[in-house]
């Protein structure tokens, strides 16, 4: 579903020799997330998004256009829970608990945090085999999968959200 991105997958292979070099050249950089991760997102949110759980286990999370001073990052599993359920350093965030005011959190999983610091949700309720994608209050994309690969041939195509 995801494989248009596995060649930006980091192994430690690649920072060998000059690798970081060439590595850091890379559109985008996804890790691994560690084997008990995946498994702890899915047994604190439920449903889980099964789009989200492929990416999770096809390419990982990270960074996408990846450049210093850009975010564009896919949360991590860990943080996934921490920045839902508001806790350790989310706790006491303003902004995240004003963001979180803009999406339904029964429903919804803030899953990617943009450049500009603003978050975008997924539905954690399938729908013909996808998970939607929405910004606040407005649908994006009808998948991840349709977010991801606008994302991945365009780096303005998220300019637009404020």
């Amino acid at each position: 579903m995801f494989s248009f991105l596995e060649e930006y997958k980091l192994r430690e292979d690649l920072f060998e020799g000059n690798g970081v070099e060439k590595v850091m050249k890379y559109t985008h950089h996804f890790y691994t997330p560690y084997p008990e991760d995946i498994p702890k997102a899915l047994e604190t949110f439920n449903p889980f998004p099964v789009e989200l759980k492929a990416f999770y286990e096809q390419i990982g999370f990270g960074f996408m256009h990846r450049r210093k001073g850009k975010l564009n990052r896919v949360l991590d599993p860990v943080s996934l829970i921490l920045v839902n359920l508001r806790q350790d350093e989310c706790r006491y965030d303003k902004a995240l608990e004003r963001t979180l005011a803009h999406y339904d959190t029964d429903r919804q999983l803030l899953f990617f945090q943009s450049d500009k610091g603003e978050y975008i949700a997924i539905d954690r309720t399938e729908t013909n085999g996808s998970n939607p994608v929405f910004y606040k209050h407005h649908k994006l994309t009808d998948s991840l999968h349709e977010f991801i690969a606008g994302f991945h041939k365009n780096e303005s195509w998220l300019e637009s959200i404020n």
